[in-house]
């Protein structure tokens, strides 16, 4: 079997892990907090923020499939999955 970026399957498992749970789970937790600090989802200033989420979410997941090393694509991921959260 050929690795994709050079990287083994127990590597690929811990990083599948590691942000499949801490990513997502964190963006629900920041996010309610955030929008429940700026006044909730029906302000204008939480729907603001909404938008600003779902942006830098976009931001984070363009550059996924050009990367080169499993790290920057780890990096991004996180994020990507924390700003889903997020929203």
């Amino acid at each position: 079997m050929m690795a994709v970026l050079g990287v083994n399957a127990d590597t690929a498992a811990f990083y599948f892990v590691l942000l499949s749970f801490t990513g997502p789970i964190l963006g629900v937790i920041v996010g309610g907090l955030m929008t429940s600090w700026v006044g909730g989802y029906n302000t204008t200033k939480g729907q603001l923020l909404q938008c600003l989420a779902g942006v830098l979410a976009v931001v984070f997941g363009l550059p996924i499939p050009f990367c080169n090393d499993i790290h920057y694509m780890a990096f991004y991921m996180w994020f990507l999955l924390f700003f889903g959260g997020f929203l």
